[in-house]
């Protein structure tokens, strides 16, 4: 997560810097500094205010991506030992151990769903349980909500490491206690031609993150037997009621076709652009 929020703090133009020791810094002597500030220092909302916050509070990054950030009123590096992050970084996940079985220590990391829909496309005899109570095996203590790939290959487990950026711990022995089996939702994303943006941008999220679904339509709802083919429907926001959920643009307005009209002189001219 430190490398995730290390390369969103990059897309907003920030300079940030990596020490010997592995750690990122970010100095303030920079044209993006106050934004630096404002993502990443803890923001108190006034307790006088008279009204309660917005989003005005939800801008602490660190805090949102669990990651651990150190507001330091001066340098305890040398800036020699500093070198200026030129591309992204990415953090790749080790197998540690031997055996047959992969144990994930869950905490939340926002790429384990993509993990598991890749190894069920690459391996279908993949088995893939959640443990329900604590558990030791050997030296590790397993929490509730560890992860357990079973029937894979070492070379699959190193590939969940450096595509995921998962750690995984490779044992001989499986949890024994209270356990249940991954099953992976078949997810639909609605359509509607009416209001397009918040469904575009959950289909982009989804893409993003590899995470498989099947875009359906109104002619999807008319046709029925949804509950066969899909666990998860997710219905973006969208402007409009429930006609319009429905039915979609009103007929009247479409297809209208690229002909010129009195109304509309220019619609069947190209457009050139030059530079």
């Amino acid at each position: 997560m430190a490398a995730y929020l290390v390369n969103q703090l990059r897309l907003q133009g920030l300079e940030i810097h990596q020490a010997k020791a592995g750690e990122y810094v970010i100095l303030l002597d920079q044209p993006y500094r106050d934004l630096a500030v404002t993502l990443l220092t803890k923001q108190n909302y006034p307790k006088e205010a008279k009204f309660p916050p917005y989003d005005d509070i939800g801008w602490t990054l660190g805090l949102n991506y669990g990651v651990d950030v150190k507001i330091l009123d001066s340098l305890k590096y040398a800036v020699s030992d500093l070198t200026m992050l030129t591309q992204d970084v990415k953090y790749v996940g080790e197998v540690a151990g031997s055996g047959a079985n992969y144990i994930l220590k869950y905490k939340a990391q926002n790429t384990v769903l993509p993990a598991l829909y890749w190894i069920k496309s690459q391996n279908k005899k993949a088995k893939v349980v959640v443990i329900d109570e604590q558990q030791i095996i050997n030296s590790d203590t397993l929490s509730p909500g560890s992860v357990v790939f079973k029937e894979i290959t070492k070379t699959q487990a190193d590939q969940i490491g450096s595509q995921f950026g998962l750690d995984l711990i490779a044992a001989s022995t499986t949890p024994s206690g209270k356990q249940h089996e991954v099953v992976l939702p078949r997810v639909a994303i609605y359509h509607s031609w009416f209001s397009t943006q918040d469904e575009g941008w959950s289909r982009f999220t989804f893409e993003q993150r590899g995470i498989p679904y099947t875009s359906i339509d109104k002619d999807d709802l008319k046709a029925g037997q949804l509950r066969n083919k899909f666990d998860v429907i997710l219905v973006p926001r969208m402007r409009g009621g429930v006609s319009d959920f429905i039915y979609g643009v009103d007929a009247k307005f479409g297809p209208m076709p690229f002909t010129k009209t009195a109304e509309y002189p220019s619609t069947e001219h190209p457009m050139l652009l030059t530079t």
